[in-house]
């Protein structure tokens, strides 16, 4: 089992693993994107946005209208925003220089009260997640929760 810090645990349960599992595989070897978000009765779910990115494999990018139109649909429904997640399917679990440029404008985090999470695969093809949680900026994010989803059986 992985590592928790109490606000990160409240938020990666069972139900979400597999909503994380499915979108992972669904875009490999593509990086997927999307957002988690928290239900007035505490359910969370997941939305996946499409990566508008010029070399998929490598990064993500959402277009402004996407992130504008499931903000709005999210308020609707009174569901709070909770986390950024996207993947790295080459198998690395620690932050890239692109990550940490978007996680904060200047000193400031970008995205207040929501945290970061990378989903990633280990050698024994086994998804994880990584989640970092808004800190001060630093060139080795502290990362707040770190473990297995789900075992993935070939």
């Amino acid at each position: 089992m992985g590592e928790r810090c109490p606000s990160a645990a409240s938020h990666w349960s069972s139900s979400i693993a597999e909503q994380l599992d499915q979108a992972f595989w669904r875009t490999w070897p593509q990086e997927c994107c999307g957002v988690v978000g928290r239900r007035r009765d505490g359910r969370l779910v997941f939305e996946s946005l499409s990566n508008e990115a010029a070399v998929k494999e490598r990064a993500f990018e959402v277009s402004p209208a996407d992130v504008l139109r499931l903000f709005r649909e999210a308020e609707a429904r009174e569901e709070t925003p909770v986390a950024w997640i996207h993947s790295h399917p080459s198998g690395e679990g620690h932050c890239s220089q692109m990550d940490r440029d978007g996680f904060w404008v200047g000193e400031h985090w970008l995205w207040p009260g929501m945290e970061h999470g990378i989903l990633w695969l280990d050698a024994e093809n086994r998804l994880h997640l990584s989640v970092v949680g808004p800190q001060k900026r630093s060139n080795e994010p502290k990362v707040n929760y770190s473990g297995v989803l789900t075992p993935i059986s070939v």
